[in-house]
């Protein structure tokens, strides 16, 4: 990868064998899956959860989780799909709402784990930790497939050291991605001090929706590529409308933790 004025090589096809084709996203987002499960089981079985619980936990979150992101992405670029709906199914090559995932998941595992009748809160916690984390290695995916990059940066700005030349687009750009893959990498280890410091149950995962959400509304500032809208708000992208949802969710439950917290005490 050569930044600044150079140009950033892409590698969506890792190797081939034959005809057949091996993405680097697919590779990335696997390795991401499964750091993230791994994660939640070291962490949950610590708090005296069954591992095999937990590990059929993380796949069926995850097959949800990428189904919901899937199915917002299809939703909101469906023009790109319209004409060879096949392509809706390869995943593979691409094309994942995070917001899709982390509801897709969410639902499936909150459900599954209610089923396992097991405590739900200190799970959430996990998960928020264990899901922060893999979606920051996720972005290294979106950086090598040349997807989710940034707006241009002008030629004469001080932030032309940190712009990258995507090879299928003009000018320099913010790497969005590499941003992405950092601020998660950092969100998730300040989830995990709050999860080791404080121990009412619920709060980490309170602290992810608020703490992630205002970095994602931010990051979305400098998001180049269209994102579309959702709830009629022209003004903003769909993602950051959901941000926002979701920093109001956060900062209210939190509230009531620490509420509820001091009433029991």
């Amino acid at each position: 990868m050569k930044t600044a004025k150079g140009s950033a090589e892409l590698y969506p096809i890792l190797f081939e064998i034959g005809s057949f084709q091996i993405y680097t996203y697919g590779v990335i987002l696997a390795i991401a899956f499964y750091c993230g499960v791994q994660g939640a089981v070291m962490l949950g079985t610590r708090r005296g959860f069954d591992e095999e619980t937990i590990l059929n936990l993380g796949i069926f979150s995850i097959l949800c989780g990428l189904l919901g992101a899937r199915t917002t992405y299809v939703w909101v670029y469906w023009d790109q799909f319209a004409a060879t709906p096949i392509e809706v199914f390869k995943v593979w090559k691409g094309g994942l709402v995070f917001y899709g995932g982390l509801a897709g998941g969410v639902l499936g595992g909150v459900g599954y784990w209610l089923y396992k009748k097991q405590d739900l809160l200190p799970m959430c916690d996990i998960a928020s930790i264990s899901v922060c984390f893999g979606h920051a290695i996720g972005r290294l995916g979106c950086f090598f497939y040349g997807c989710c990059y940034g707006m241009l940066i002008p030629e004469n700005s001080a932030l032309s050291a940190l712009g990258v030349h995507f090879p299928h687009l003009d000018g320099i750009r913010h790497p969005t991605q590499l941003y992405a893959f950092a601020g998660n990498l950092l969100i998730s280890l300040f989830l995990y001090q709050v999860y080791r410091r404080f121990k009412i149950p619920g709060l980490t995962v309170a602290v992810y929706f608020y703490v992630y959400g205002t970095f994602r509304f931010l990051i979305e500032l400098i998001r180049g590529d269209n994102r579309g809208h959702i709830l009629g708000i022209e003004g903003l992208w769909t993602s950051q409308t959901i941000a926002i949802i979701g920093i109001i969710f956060g900062v209210v439950f939190h509230l009531y933790l620490l509420r509820r917290s001091r009433i029991n005490s």
